[in-house]
């Protein structure tokens, strides 16, 4: 037995945390963090402050600019790392000790500049960073309230804060969230609206094929099917040409009627992959008079819904193996089994013909390019194929199994 395999499964992707959304929100509060901190450096300056408070504070608002110009740069090492949060840690605690004094009320703008980062590390680091920031935070600022300020005005004072400081990082968080939504949403709304416009293109080649090219086809097998029935009526000796032509022109004729049908169908009409192959593979039993027995496992839910194109593709490689069993297989049924699982679909058919005529080997050689147009679609979808030539069972088992992932994606379609 020789099997042949085609793609593998798309890997999947971790979730998308920064986007242009939540780039802006990042950008909006680091500019809020910097006009404070210049406030901060205006009071000082007044207050004649000390010269390393001053130093102090030129030093913060570099640093203050930093995650806004990595974030534009390296956006995953600055969510991923411990870099930001444990710096932005020691600027801020650094602060809340060394800024003790009131400048012309420069600890509420301190205190501002502290619900601002708590902000920008609730839209930006992970939940053990945040715990590890705010319980910081919170420790520097008990810490300092109480060497500065009565035991009362201490307490109430580091209540409000802490409190400010832990919504300041749940705000972020649920930002970040609705970022991510939003972004969410505008992808599934761009993929929509790719599709709608495939669709509608479809349709046009579809009106122009059928205007054209599918009447001549038609018109041709017809000539050719009126020709076939006089020379073998007189018996002639160009009788099985005709026959020849005839079969050529009716293939032609079919394959160019399932293209229609293909570029027709509508988002609506996709919505059950698994009936319409079964539909498909009866209306090619009736046809050539094979019998096609058929059978589904697991919930068609799970698939639905699907990309048009994804399901075109699926049903073209169905089409061609149909297609191989009639030309090739003197077969007398085919088996075929649609199932679904949580990760996957799988299409599995088989014959009790008499195998590949061209031997194990699958590969395209010789001419065999409807069997390579099936692992280039199965490439598109990034999917497993593999056809055993002579299973044990008898005749080709060919088995397709596409990862859920890919019944929805437009990427790659042709």
């Amino acid at each position: 037995m020789s099997e042949v395999t085609s793609g593998v499964f798309k890997q999947s992707h971790s979730q998308l945390i920064l986007n242009r959304s939540l780039s802006g929100a990042v950008g909006m509060v680091c500019d809020v963090r910097l006009g404070i901190l210049l406030a901060c450096e205006i009071a000082l300056l007044t207050a004649k402050a000390n010269f390393f408070d001053i130093l102090q504070i030129l030093l913060t608002m570099a640093m203050s600019w930093l995650p806004l110009h990595l974030f534009s740069k390296f956006p995953q090492a600055l969510v991923n790392g411990f870099y930001f949060p444990l710096s932005d840690l020691a600027i801020s605690v650094i602060l809340i000790f060394s800024l003790r004094e009131n400048y012309y009320g420069i600890q509420h703008l301190l205190f501002a500049y502290i619900l601002t980062s708590a902000l920008l590390e609730g839209l930006l680091v992970n939940l053990s960073y945040k715990v590890i920031w705010s319980s910081a935070v919170i420790v520097a600022l008990a810490l300092s309230r109480s060497q500065s300020q009565t035991l009362a005005t201490s307490l109430t004072v580091f209540v409000v804060l802490s409190l400010g400081v832990v919504f300041a990082i749940v705000l972020g968080d649920r930002l970040r969230s609705q970022f991510e939504d939003i972004d969410r949403l505008t992808e599934e709304t761009m993929s929509i609206r790719a599709e709608e416009r495939a669709l509608a293109e479809r349709l046009v080649i579809a009106r122009d094929l059928h205007d054209s090219l599918a009447k001549s086809v038609h018109g041709i097998r017809m000539l050719a099917e009126t020709l076939t029935a006089d020379l073998e009526e007189t018996q002639h000796q160009d009788s099985t040409l005709s026959r020849t032509l005839f079969e050529s022109a009716d293939e032609a004729s079919r394959e160019a009627r399932l293209i229609l049908d293909g570029l027709r169908v509508s988002e609506q009409e996709q919505s059950s992959l698994l009936d319409r192959l079964t539909e498909q593979a009866c209306r090619w039993g009736a046809r050539t008079g094979i019998e096609v027995k058929c059978s589904q496992t697991g919930s068609t839910s799970i698939i639905e819904p699907i990309s048009s194109e994804m399901g075109w593709h699926i049903q073209r490689i169905l089409g061609e193996i149909l297609t191989n069993v009639e030309k090739h297989a003197h077969a007398s049924k085919v088996f075929l089994n649609l199932s679904v699982d949580s990760k996957s679909f799988t299409l599995d058919t088989r014959d009790n013909g008499t195998g590949l005529p061209f031997g194990d080997d699958c590969t395209p050689a010789d001419g065999h390019y409807g069997i390579a147009g099936m692992f280039e679609r199965a490439h598109i979808l990034n999917a497993i194929l593999t056809i055993d030539g002579h299973s044990a069972a008898g005749g080709v088992n060919t088995v397709l199994t596409v990862p859920l992932d890919s019944l929805d994606s437009v990427e790659g379609a042709a």
